[in-house]
């Protein structure tokens, strides 16, 4: 953030459609620099978890980069997670901080936090003690509303005082390069979710991969971001790999949005668009009804599931993207492996997942951990910086897929 304001502090960072909210990279800096020293106010201190529960908002961009610079561990929470669920990470990580939306849709967040911890309607902000809670002591809001308990996003963004934006400017040059700055939690098909402690390092290098071979440094470009910002497709192949080349991160809605963001593609003049091939399925159908000018557009980004010949002819037809590049990769890895190239044919990102990425090893291993033969099937290895540290508080997890070789099993 702070290289991206020297370099293109007057290039907008961030535009958020649906809060009619526009910031530079010199304004964004600026009210992240504030933002962190309020946590520092709030006694927050360095490794400490934050979490943050929410949509796609400016917020959630602005809370993501100064948990960073106030050394504290960023833990992404699903905006679509329900009590039980929300109950169970808060705690697995001991999160100390949540900074959180007012609502999803139609669930109240205030009166799912009030479920979990009863004792909440009755607190003071500031005094916030639960027995099913135990580790969260604070809870700041997106919200123009006054909750027992809770603080006030846009009040925590003033508390911090000129002491506090010294205390930062120490932190930054204490804070190292391998050090815990985001957990990610794994979706829990096969029991309950693990945390997965990511690095800076893994993360500020993985993003910077993406953007180097996604042709990023060739121009400026304006990225929509459908996809939602508590995944890593959002936060770091969206905002992290936008920071590092001063492209403009775009927010069409708040949740997932077809018709918002056919239409943004065009009143925004995008250049870059992410989503799943099924998200890219309804962007053809949307554009078929509205014809909207796509002819900014150059760049797909598409990740999560197989993407057929024909969806990639058809996106290059009609909705103009040339460069139609296919990544695969995990939240352990974080999170991308593996990357097509800008002039690979059709048939090449349509039947494979691209090439390894750089200063990243891959193998495929039989049963006994021996390489296969290639052509032969088995289980995907992965080794390099953008490999996870482990699973939050998890050692026998751990040990069960990160070897002490470093290598990671996929499973």
């Amino acid at each position: 953030m702070d290289s991206a304001d020297q370099r293109f502090g007057d290039r907008e960072a961030l535009v958020s459609l649906h809060q009619g909210i526009k910031k530079t990279f010199s304004e964004a800096k600026l009210e992240a620099d504030k933002l962190a020293a309020a946590f520092l106010s709030l006694g927050l201190q360095r490794g400490e978890r934050i979490g943050i529960w929410g949509q796609n908002t400016y917020e959630w961009y602005l809370t993501q980069y100064a948990a960073a610079k106030a050394g504290l561990i960023l833990v992404n929470i699903n905006p679509m997670y329900q009590a039980n669920e929300l109950k169970f990470c808060l705690n697995e990580v001991s999160v100390k901080a949540l900074v959180c939306d007012e609502s999803f849709k139609t669930t109240n967040y205030y009166q799912m936090l009030c479920q979990v911890a009863p004792e909440l309607s009755n607190s003071v902000k500031g005094e916030f003690q639960s027995k099913t809670l135990p580790s969260l002591k604070t809870i700041i809001m997106m919200t123009n509303q006054n909750y027992s308990g809770i603080y006030r996003f846009k009040d925590v963004c003033e508390a911090g005082e000129s002491t506090h934006l010294k205390e930062l400017e120490s932190l930054s040059k204490k804070i190292q390069f391998d050090e815990p700055g985001n957990i990610q939690f794994t979706s829990g098909t096969t029991g309950q979710p693990k945390g997965s402690v990511l690095s800076h390092h893994g993360l500020v290098n993985n993003a910077y991969a993406v953007g180097y071979r996604s042709g990023y440094a060739k121009k400026a470009h304006r990225i929509i971001l459908p996809v939602p910002l508590n995944h890593s497709f959002g936060c770091v192949l969206g905002t992290l790999t936008a920071a590092h080349f001063g492209a403009t991160c775009v927010l069409p809605s708040s949740s997932y949005d077809p018709k918002a963001t056919v239409q943004a593609l065009q009143d925004e003049k995008i250049t870059s668009c992410y989503g799943t091939p099924t998200m890219f399925v309804d962007f053809l159908n949307v554009q078929r009804s509205k014809k909207c000018n796509m002819q900014n557009l150059s760049t797909a980004v598409m990740g999560a599931a197989p993407c057929p010949k024909e969806l990639i002819l058809a996106v290059t037809e009609e909705l103009h993207m040339k460069n139609i590049l296919v990544m695969y990769g995990t939240t352990e890895t974080s999170p991308i492996t593996f990357h097509s190239y800008t002039d690979d044919p059709p048939n090449v990102r349509a039947t494979t997942i691209g090439y390894p990425g750089d200063h990243v090893e891959v193998k495929v291993i039989d049963n006994d951990g021996n390489i296969t033969r290639i052509g032969k099937p088995g289980e995907l290895c992965i080794r390099g910086y953008c490999s996870f540290l482990g699973y939050w508080n998890n050692p026998e997890k751990t040990k069960e897929v990160l070897l002490e070789s470093r290598w990671y099993k996929t499973g």
